[in-house]
């Protein structure tokens, strides 16, 4: 779809050099459609000669020279496979360096067509008219390609233009693809079906429900904690810029008490261990930072490059963002502790252990086996916001690019894209 765009687009300025590359084409196809035929044609020679035990010598020779022909007919098909919609830099380059290291080895696989002895006539005159053929196309090659050279010259400012534009979103696009993939053949997305608490049909309709609750708690506020590092990478990054660039990136009319916050947390920020100490900070004054640090012209630039979440948003916009999503976080963490140190909790624990006809042992493998599965749901949910991320920034660069570039508005879309049931596509649709 992009590059029937670009093609469009650019027709005009591309016009010359895709017709000196349909003759280059046109030459390679015919040679192909030529030893095709001629291939069949010995095939059938080889089916009657198989027939003959007298001439077992003729089949090993027919065999040979199939042989010759499957090379060219290999080497042809390459040159002419994957041939793209739009011309770019990298293809032209790439065609020339192919097709240069494979027309020696084309004529060493044509020039034998033209002393193969045979009995049969009409076959000798078949392989007179092929090898004719086939050596005037090798022939004329390397004047096309020196049209191809010339024409392409001319247009490698439009032609570099054109490899930038498809390579800014080819690579995000495949990498996406891989990971959409990768998500939708992964079990631990699935957690919730495998590792439900079912009360009613295990344990009896009397429990209190404790680790259902609990469950979703930490499902919720392992979500909640990787947005919040999501949030906070790009304030990280820029702490780790400011500790060695401080003075040059940050206004010189800051007030002293601003100063000395901004500094205080910056420092915090680029301590590796940060996120494991955040519930035990002053989130006021690390809001007063981020609210300086997001209001920095200087830094403007590197968020945008970082962070989808920030950039989109204002800066009072994203601490409130913050602020929220922190004190939802908080909430679930300290509602967690309570039940952990609740007597219902240790109550509906020793109950469940009770209803099992299991050994100490094997209980206690049990709970480590549900925390792992719930470590890795949690870790691969990291992931999926991840992508999710990934691909809102590339919907949005999809968008700007279009809108710019071809004065339409484009929307790449995903349906069913959600991390309770993943069903969605690994393809996109297009729309404009």
């Amino acid at each position: 779809w992009f590059e029937r765009k670009l093609a469009n687009k650019y027709a005009l300025g591309l016009f010359k050099l895709q017709k000196r590359f349909t003759s280059v084409i046109s030459l390679l196809r015919s040679m192909l459609c030529c030893a095709v035929d001629l291939g069949q044609l010995i095939e059938s020679y080889i089916a009657f000669a198989s027939g003959q035990s007298s001439k077992e010598r003729f089949v090993t020779d027919y065999h040979g020279l199939k042989q010759f022909v499957d090379n060219i007919i290999h080497l042809v098909t390459g040159l002419t496979m994957d041939f793209p919609i739009c011309l770019d830099l990298e293809f032209v380059e790439v065609f020339f360096t192919s097709i240069q290291d494979k027309l020696e080895l084309l004529y060493a696989n044509i020039h034998p067509i033209a002393h193969f002895e045979s009995h049969n006539a009409e076959l000798r005159k078949h392989l007179q008219q092929a090898h004719k053929r086939l050596l005037w196309a090798l022939q004329m090659l390397p004047s096309c390609m020196a049209d191809v050279h010339r024409a392409a010259q001319l247009g490698m400012p439009l032609l570099r233009k054109l490899e930038v534009a498809k390579a800014f979103f080819r690579k995000p696009w495949q990498q996406l693809v891989e990971d959409i993939q990768s998500l939708q053949s992964n079990e631990h997305l699935q957690f919730s079906s495998h590792f439900n608490i079912e009360d009613d049909k295990q344990f009896g309709s009397s429990g209190s429900n404790v680790l259902g609750k609990l469950q979703r708690l930490k499902s919720e506020c392992g979500e909640l904690q990787i947005l919040l590092e999501m949030i906070l990478e790009p304030l990280i990054r820029m702490s780790h810029e400011l500790k060695t660039k401080r003075r040059r990136l940050l206004k010189t009319n800051l007030k002293p008490d601003q100063l000395a916050n901004v500094v205080q947390y910056v420092n915090c920020l680029a301590k590796p261990d940060f996120l494991s100490h955040l519930g035990s900070l002053q989130i006021s004054e690390l809001c007063q930072a981020m609210s300086t640090l997001l209001h920095q012209p200087h830094l403007q630039e590197e968020i945008q490059r970082h962070s989808l979440l920030l950039s989109l948003s204002e800066p009072d916009d994203a601490v409130e963002f913050f602020k929220s999503t922190y004190t939802e976080w908080k909430n679930d963490c300290t509602l967690i502790q309570e039940i952990e140190k609740s007597s219902a909790y240790d109550a509906e624990m020793q109950r469940i252990k009770d209803a099992m006809p299991l050994s100490d042992a094997n209980f206690v493998a049990i709970r480590r086996n549900y925390e792992r599965s719930l470590k890795d749901h949690q870790r691969l949910m990291g992931f999926y916001h991840r992508v999710l991320a990934a691909f809102h920034l590339f919907k949005v660069q999809v968008a700007s690019y279009c809108l710019k570039e071809f004065d339409i508005i484009a929307q790449v879309t995903l349906p069913e894209f959600n991390h309770e049931s993943f069903k969605g596509s690994s393809t996109a649709d297009h729309s404009d």
